[in-house]
């Protein structure tokens, strides 16, 4: 037998594998834009539907490498592909290959199924497009994904068939299973053979539609030229009937097939069986003369042996007891022999399970073995660093006993072991992320500058008075200072929620802190800007950055000046941020945060009507000197006429 060379698939290596079988493809359709060399491949279709099937083809499912060539499989795992885009009225275009594969391959091995994959590519105008190889451990594995396209108005389904339409199938059926039938046939004769040389004569038909199908692209081109789009299409691959009951099922309707006898096809086959039997028969007559010349030429031989048979039948009709005895005695053990067989067939399965079970539990046991001698060991290790221990602590005892023994106990003793200790409770708080975390230092600067920006736009100096006298105007304004400062914390909060996914731990205490720290900075802003006008919004600009650093609101006020830390008590951000951390993140109670809110929104509040008295103190002069001004001039015009 002549010696393969065989070439290991390590000395390439994958990326070098890879480029091995694909160095020699060219790419043939336009709409491939670049192939195999890239992460990806890269492709266009152009007002066309895309059409995308994968088939995936294991070792001992699908095929057997005992009978099926490896080039015939490249072929075939191509075709199948191609026929599911054919099956939708469509054309392939491009293929990706996925190889997994074990040592037992050589690289000769993927040349000669790549030769059948390009093979089949070239007769379809298919391109490769890309891929992937692997290793393997249960067998050679192969995925092959088929793009192609279709006109969008030429697209067929499976769920598109109707009454009274004709079911048509193209080539004949069961030829595949009859070749995949005499091929597992002859593996059976040969098998254990070290040479298998089985005879195919005559079944080339049969044995070439399991090894090498065609997919029916003539069809497809048929139809197109005869202008005809069939309702429904699918690819026959697991039997005409079940195939069937694909289309019936997505069309929501049924079928009927009728079973007609082709007499001529009959009639042919009859006068090929009477041909060869006719064959046949000149073939045994003339066997049966030579063997009439044969007997007449032995007639003496004959003659003895009959003399002899003679004598045998005499010597067996002596025997013929003792041989019908042994023959009853054969058919009992036979019997009991043949019920034994068939007891011990009815409990293979029961007695497999039970080798299973007992293989299973015995390496249970030996793993449990395993870890108990492992605990052994760790328990001995234990129980040594426990003497250890008992030791280390007795010695402790005695010497802690010895040091309280040689104290010298007096009142003031006694009063430092009875003084009771001071506890502090410390828990966790949940900050989902930098966000979370930054917020309730953003929203404090957020809700400040929202009343300053207020302030300077409806400027409380600059604006004037409305009302029937200070109080009045004073009664007037709170109201509209209240909404506004709990419109914009309440908008803040909800804005935040739903467009940055601020999700608090508790949304309501959020919103009422944000609620009376808007009420309170709205009542400091505007208190100062009447007091102040815009050097009030000025300082209130500086006290904001005061506050930034006052408040801890970035980091620890452990890690911030003497100053910031002393001063931190006294800033209202102080209270605001920790009231925002506590229901962001843990949900506890804000009592301290609404009392000073409430208390700083009161102070400012009733700070407001010395301004208000000042400033309707301020107007009504200046409304009288303008009005004593516009009489004067009204008496001076008069005077000037009357003259």
């Amino acid at each position: 037998m002549q010696e393969i060379n065989r070439t290991e698939i390590a000395t390439l290596g994958e990326f070098g594998l890879i480029k091995h079988l694909t160095k020699d493809i060219e790419l043939k359709n336009p709409e491939t834009q670049y192939g195999v060399g890239d992460d990806a491949a890269v492709l266009e279709f152009k007002d066309k539907e895309v059409l995308v099937t994968t088939d995936l083809l294991m070792e001992g499912v699908h095929f057997d490498l005992v009978y099926t060539p490896l080039k015939h499989l490249g072929y075939k795992s191509a075709i199948v592909n191609f026929s599911d885009i054919y099956a939708m009225n469509g054309t392939p275009k491009q293929i990706t290959v996925s190889i997994a594969l074990s040592k037992r391959f050589c690289i000769e091995d993927l040349e000669q199924f790549y030769d059948g994959l390009k093979l089949a590519c070239e007769l379809h105008h298919v391109d490769i497009v890309g891929g992937d190889t692997t290793s393997s451990v249960t067998g050679l594995a192969i995925s092959i994904t088929c793009i192609g396209e279709a006109d969008k108005d030429k697209v067929v389904y499976r769920n598109g068939a109707q009454d009274t339409d004709l079911i048509c199938v193209s080539g004949d059926l069961g030829g595949a299973y009859m070749g995949l039938q005499l091929l597992e046939r002859e593996k059976a004769v040969f098998q254990g053979e070290k040479e298998a040389n089985p005879d195919f004569s005559g079944k080339e038909y049969i044995l070439e539609r399991q090894l090498k199908p065609e997919a029916r692209k003539d069809i497809i081109e048929k139809l197109a030229k005869a202008g005809i789009k069939p309702t429904a299409m699918m690819d026959i691959s697991d039997g005409l009937s079940s195939e069937l009951l694909h289309i019936c099922s997505q069309s929501d309707t049924g079928c009927r097939i009728y079973a007609l006898t082709d007499g001529a096809a009959s009639l042919s086959d009859g006068s090929a069986t009477l041909s060869s039997g006719l064959q046949t028969a000149a073939a045994g007559a003339s066997a049966l003369t030579d063997g009439l010349g044969t007997l007449h030429s032995n007639s003496s031989s004959l003659q003895n042996g009959a003399i002899a048979l003679d004598d045998g039948i005499s010597t067996l009709v002596e025997k013929m007891p003792t041989l019908t005895v042994a023959i009853n005695q054969l058919q009992s053990g036979s019997k009991t022999l043949s019920d034994g067989t068939g007891q011990l067939t009815a409990q293979n399965d029961t007695l497999l399970s039970g080798a299973k079970q007992l293989q299973d539990g015995a390496a249970a046991l030996q793993d449990g073995a395993v870890q108990l001698a492992d605990g052994s060991a760790t328990l001995k290790d234990g129980l040594v660093t426990l003497t250890d221990g008992s030791g280390t602590l007795w010695t402790a005892l005695q010497d802690g006993a010895t040091e309280i023994n040689d104290i010298n106990s007096t009142d003031d003793t006694y009063d430092m072991f009875a003084s009771p200790v001071d506890a502090e409770e410390t828990y966790a708080s949940h900050v989902e992320n930098n966000g979370h975390a930054m917020a309730a230092y953003m929203m404090a600067v957020g809700l400040w500058v929202a009343c300053l920006a207020y302030c300077i736009m409806f400027s409380p100096y600059e604006v004037p008075l409305t009302g029937k006298n200070a109080m009045h105007s004073w009664a007037k304004k709170l109201p509209v200072l209240l909404m506004v400062a709990w419109v914009q914390a309440i908008g803040m909060v909800l804005l935040l929620h739903l467009f940055n996914g601020f999700t608090p731990q508790d949304m309501l205490q959020t919103i009422l802190v944000a609620g009376f720290s808007s009420m309170a900075y709205m009542a400091i802003i505007f208190c100062l800007n009447m007091y102040c006008g815009k050097i009030g919004s000025f300082i209130l600009l500086v006290f904001m950055v005061l506050q930034l650093s006052g408040c801890a609101g970035t980091y620890p006020s452990e890690l911030s000046a003497k100053f910031f830390r002393v001063i931190k008590p006294f800033m209202p951000f102080t209270y605001t941020v920790q009231g925002f951390r506590s229901s962001i993140a843990t949900g506890r109670s804000n009592a301290t945060t609404y009392v000073v809110m409430i208390a700083l929104a009161a102070v400012f509040t009733l700070l407001m009507i010395p301004a208000y008295k000042m400033k309707w103190k301020r107007e009504k002069t200046q409304a009288d000197f303008t009005e004593e001004t516009e009489t004067t001039s009204i008496a001076s015009h008069k005077q000037a006429v009357s003259q």
